[in-house]
């Protein structure tokens, strides 16, 4: 097999946060955010400060999240397929939303005793990484408007074995989407990992969409700061073929993506 156990549930992750983009929805909804990390030097390496626009279509049972880079991430609900496209090199792979699915389609050709190894270890390791993860959100009494929106501030901190990352989040209620049903379908494929129940019960404090976070993760002892930043919002219909696979596109595996 081409990648290794770490590598596969890294991909699992990957995809299961993005089907947390879809919801239903009466409308094509559109937001344009921003984020930045800060230059951090870590291990004697200088990582520079990176900047990213990125914008994120939510239509019923549809979503697109387009990132700056040239990649787009695409879950319809009706196939329960989430799709990861490279505009840079015209390629597209494919991965069921199913969790079981994902994880037979990602051991590719093993055998029947590889693929149930394979899948014991999968699942020992989510075990693993949501004992190992604590996550405390704690809503405040702090508000303020942030552009058009009035915002409520929540506090997450999360403690993994590799630092702790602590989030100031300004939520806001104002845009007209169903939250109740953004709650349910934000979890994803996540929902289903062992242990999740815990994050998932923490996560449910926070109400509304983010309008402004600030992130600071402790990695390795050294400090992270990210920023993300809501841009615009409006109601209006998706361009033609936002939801789907761009004609010429080449199929490829899914770990060609991951690498």
């Amino acid at each position: 097999m081409k990648f290794s156990i770490v590598s596969k549930l890294i991909l699992v992750v990957a995809a299961a946060s993005v089907v947390g983009l879809a919801w239903p929805v009466n409308a094509d909804h559109y937001f344009k955010q921003a984020s930045h990390t800060d230059a951090v030097e870590m291990m004697g390496q200088v990582q520079p400060a990176t900047d990213d626009t990125s914008s994120i279509w939510l239509s019923e049972g549809k979503s697109c999240m387009n990132a700056g880079t040239g990649q787009s991430f695409i879950y319809v609900a009706e196939t329960n397929m989430f799709y990861m496209i490279d505009h840079n090199k015209k390629t597209y792979a494919e991965m069921s939303a199913d969790w079981s699915k994902m994880m037979d389609e990602m051991m590719g050709d093993a055998t029947d005793e590889e693929k149930a190894q394979s899948e014991e270890m999968m699942k020992a390791m989510a075990e693993a990484m949501m004992g190992s993860m604590e996550i405390t959100v704690t809503p405040t009494d702090e508000s303020k408007k942030i552009k058009s929106w009035s915002t409520s501030k929540y506090i997450m901190e999360m403690t993994m074995p590799m630092g702790k990352t602590t989030s100031d989040m300004w939520m806001t209620k104002d845009i007209d989407i169903d939250y109740e049903a953004f709650k349910a379908v934000a979890s994803g494929s996540m929902a289903l990992m062992p242990g999740y129940e815990k994050v998932l019960e923490e996560m449910n404090k926070v109400e509304g969409i983010t309008v402004y976070s600030v992130t600071e993760a402790q990695v390795m002892g050294t400090a992270v700061t990210s920023t993300m930043e809501l841009l615009e919002h409006v109601e209006k219909d998706a361009p033609a073929g936002t939801y789907d696979i761009p004609e010429g596109y080449k199929k490829v595996d899914v770990t060609e993506m991951g690498q």
